[in-house]
């Protein structure tokens, strides 16, 4: 699967790794850095959502509306 990048700004969105420490649990969410990308009116997004795997949170970004 191959990230998009902003519609807007041409940036990359981040994807970021969280990993329960207690019981291993690892979700994926998706976050587009406001400083690098200022002016851009989807700066500082990030998703509510938890994906289970990798494949999901890309597929969420590459179906945004």
């Amino acid at each position: 699967m191959k990230e998009l990048k902003c519609p807007f700004c041409g940036g990359k969105i981040h994807i970021i790794k969280k990993e329960c420490l207690s019981n291993g649990f690892v979700s994926y969410g998706l976050h587009h850095d406001m400083f690098d990308h200022a002016r851009c009116v989807l700066a500082g997004f990030t998703t509510q959502n938890a994906y289970e795997t990798l494949e999901q949170a890309i597929d969420e970004w590459n179906q945004r509306a």
